[in-house]
């Protein structure tokens, strides 16, 4: 079984997917849609910060005022056609910034399996 997030984008902004990076072995599978007749403009970032506050950051783990994001590698961004991927090494969380957004919605799935050790 997977946990699989699915949201609905109506708005231009920036949205926060959090992600479970103690899974082992890590993966994720991410991809944004942009549906025949929509016109978007996108940028999907990752961090290795954490951006929950509470025992989940383990002993001594704080939550940053301002978690550092990286473009997510391996597509060009901004991307205005729907991307999908992979992500194999432990992030925290995933972040979609939306710049341009007309003619309708985006869709955002992101599955991540969890182990059953």
């Amino acid at each position: 079984m997977a946990r699989p997030i699915h949201a609905t984008i109506s708005a231009t902004g920036t949205y926060v997917f959090a992600v479970d990076d103690w899974v082992n072995p890590f993966n994720v599978a991410w991809q944004v849609e942009v549906p025949a007749g929509v016109t978007a403009s996108y940028t999907l970032n990752q961090t290795l910060d954490p951006i929950l506050d509470g025992p989940g950051n383990g002993y001594g783990v704080v939550q940053k005022a301002s978690p550092t994001w990286a473009a997510v590698s391996g597509t060009t961004f901004p991307a205005t056609a729907t991307t999908g991927g992979t992500i194999t090494s432990p992030i925290r969380a995933l972040q979609l910034v939306v710049t341009a957004l007309t003619g309708g919605n985006l869709t955002v799935n992101i599955i991540q399996p969890f182990s059953i050790n």
